[in-house]
């Protein structure tokens, strides 16, 4: 029994690898299609309807915080100038993220906060444990909306950090 058990569990982890490969692959074409002008610029539609479609049902699911962003280390002042906030607009900044990455059925980012100096810029936001990684993509393409920066001038630039590591 002990055995069967291990192989279902083994099998289970397998399909579920599978899932996410497939998923992640889904949301980064959608996520091109976004940088390209093929979606609407008020929110990431598309994305996670299908992972989102029973939002209002009693589940249970965790939130997990992030942060993505840049410093003076390795990201050169012209970067930096692009993504700079002034402290006065970071709630606004912060607003329009949760409005950009929000679906037909839910938000994906429900919360963040803005950090933004001279010498570093970061997001730390919030994400429901399962749209972890579609709510990363969609973080990094509102970066480079609001930037101008295609993903090659900006991700090489950017530090992602997700649960303990992030805070």
């Amino acid at each position: 029994v002990d055995d069967l058990l291990a192989t279902l569990i083994s099998a289970i982890d397998g399909l579920k690898d599978s899932a996410i490969n497939i998923r992640r692959q889904e949301v980064l074409e959608e996520i091109e299609q976004l940088e390209r002008g093929e979606h609407p610029a008020d929110g990431v539609n598309g994305l996670d309807e299908e992972m989102l479609h029973d939002i209002n049902q009693p589940v249970e699911t965790m939130t997990e915080v992030h942060v993505i962003g840049l410093s003076h280390h390795k990201a050169p002042v012209e970067i930096r100038e692009k993504l700079a906030v002034a402290e006065a607009e970071w709630n606004r900044y912060a607003k329009e993220l949760v409005e950009f990455a929000r679906t037909p059925n839910g938000h994906m980012v429900p919360e963040v906060a803005v950090i933004s100096t001279c010498n570093r810029f970061e997001l730390y936001f919030s994400s429901p444990e399962m749209l972890q990684f579609s709510a990363r993509q969609a973080v990094g393409a509102f970066l480079r909306q609001k930037s101008g920066l295609t993903r090659e001038e900006l991700d090489p630039y950017l530090f992602t950090y997700s649960g303990e590591k992030a805070i």
